[in-house]
Parts: structure tokens; C-alpha cells; sequence
């Protein structure tokens, strides 16, 4: 899962594995029953020569950013070029190739506090494919959907247990004062979200109206949908010119088809 982050400015887009391969599920059959762990694997400055930014409070598309991504290329392009076929080497089997990642859809997003509780949500709306096909519901993508997500305190860990990724989080002292006492904390200051290793928490929250009760947050996430949708539908021709990493690596660019047809093959 790649976000990039609108506002505030400063911040990076994040590749965010997540190792059961699809988000958990947002029915109100499975509500609150499934919960994924996922981490950042990689992040990458939308801007050049950026600074370290800080999350904000509501509604927000995030980081921090500094020099420019693999190849010379920024936020989320920068990301998917990691994401192509490549070549591996194995003592048994010798060379083997992984086929590229495909691009399942596209979505406007925003993370805020919501619920009884002031939880922190992100909360999703689908852009491309307009309703979702066999392919984004093999993987648990809704038309338009909302997890609460929290953030783990690499401190508050046993001895010799495993982290969600190769590496446990290194937090600044500011992000670190946040979790402080806690194993778990929300993600109001996005910023953290920013930080290789960090690792997630994702549990599916149903509910009839997932972005309303937001508040503003939900007022900014629809916002962006409207502000991406208003002179005619979003189209897979506009996520491929998001995504493509530039003329000369045309070649290596991701399959968009799972995203304009709604379906794997």
C-alpha cells in the first residue's frame, strides 16, 4: 500500500506492507475481529530538499523529506519503482524472477480521530475502479471504507521478540515522548507514519457512514474526492501518469489492468 501524503507539507510518501496481503475486513459481521499488523518498509520525500515535517491534528493526507528518492525521483514514484519485476539469486534453485506488483486502485484517503473513544481512523473513498470488482474484493477494498490504525512502541517489546519488519523503529525524541509509557498509541502525529520500521496495528471499523462522523477530517476527505473527480471520473490513464516513473523507464512501469478492469487477469 502506497500513501501519498497532500498536507501538511514536509511530509513522505510510505510503501506499508502488510503481510496477510489484503486489509482487514470492514463488515459489521467481522467488525473489530480482524486485526492486521503492518509496517513502513520505505518511505520517500515528495519534495526536494525538504524538510522534517510534524503530523497535524484531523483530517490530513501526511512527513518529512530530505534529497530525492531512487533514481532521482519523488513521493510515491519514487516508491513503485521498487515495486517492478526483479531477479533473485537462491543456493537450491539457482535464478528465479518475481513478477511486478500490479496496481490494484486508487483512492482518496484522510487520517482523524473519531468514534466514542477519539480513536484514530483513516478513512478511504475509491476513486479508480469506481465500484469495486473481484480484484479489490478478493483484497478488502470497499467502495469506501475506515480502520483505525495504531502505531507500536519499539520499547515496549520482550526480550528476543520479532518485529512486524526487518528492523525496529527509530523515533525522535519529540515522537518518542508520544509513546512513552504506552504499547500502543494513535496516530495523531502522522509524522510517525514517516519513519522506516514503523509498525501498524489495522483493525476494520464498520460503520453506515464511515467518513461523516470524522468531522472536518471527513469534510477534507471529501474534498479531495471531489477536487480529483469534479471535470470528469478519474481514469486509469491518470493513475498511470501518478505512477509511471518517467519516459525512460516506461518499460518498467506496474500493470494498471487489475485497477481498470476490476479484475486479477
Amino acid at each position: 500500500m502506497v500513501m501519498d501524503p497532500l498536507s501538511p507539507a514536509g511530509h513522505k510518501a510510505r510503501l506499508i506492507v502488510v503481510p496477510k496481503k489484503r486489509l482487514p475486513s470492514q463488515s459489521d459481521r467481522d467488525k473489530g475481529h480482524e486485526r492486521f499488523y503492518g509496517f513502513v518498509e520505505a518511505t520517500a520525500p515528495r519534495e526536494a530538499g525538504g524538510e522534517e515535517g510534524r503530523g497535524g491534528q484531523g483530517g490530513e493526507e501526511e512527513g518529512q523529506g530530505e534529497g530525492q528518492g531512487e533514481g532521482g525521483l519523488l513521493g510515491a514514484k519514487a516508491l513503485v519503482a521498487r515495486l517492478g519485476g526483479k531477479e533473485y539469486e537462491t543456493k537450491t534453485q539457482g535464478t528465479r524472477h518475481q513478477g511486478a506488483a500490479r496496481v490494484l486502485a486508487e483512492a482518496a484517503y484522510v487520517i482523524g480521530k473519531g468514534g466514542q473513544r477519539g480513536s484514530t481512523h483513516l478513512a478511504y473513498k475509491l476513486e479508480v475502479p469506481n465500484e469495486p470488482g473481484p480484484a479489490q474484493q478478493l483484497f478488502r477494498v470497499e467502495r469506501e471504507g475506515e480502520l483505525l490504525v495504531s502505531i507500536k512502541n519499539p520499547e515496549n517489546r520482550p526480550p528476543g521478540a520479532p518485529t512486524a519488519g526487518p528492523a525496529p523503529a527509530k523515533y525522535d525524541e519529540q515522537q518518542s515522548k508520544r509513546l512513552k509509557g504506552y504499547a500502543w498509541v494513535g496516530v495523531e502525529d502522522s509524522s510517525m507514519l514517516d519513519v522506516n520500521g514503523a509498525e501498524l496495528l489495522l483493525i476494520g471499523a464498520a460503520r453506515n457512514d464511515p467518513i461523516g462522523h470524522l468531522g472536518e477530517a471527513g469534510a477534507e476527505l471529501m474534498e479531495v474526492y471531489y477536487s480529483d473527480t469534479a471535470e470528469e471520473s478519474v481514469d486509469v490513464d491518470k493513475v498511470r501518469s501518478e505512477i509511471e516513473p518517467g519516459a525512460a523507464q516506461k518499460a518498467d512501469a506496474l500493470p494498471v489492468e487489475p485497477a481498470a478492469t476490476g479484475q486479477l487477469v
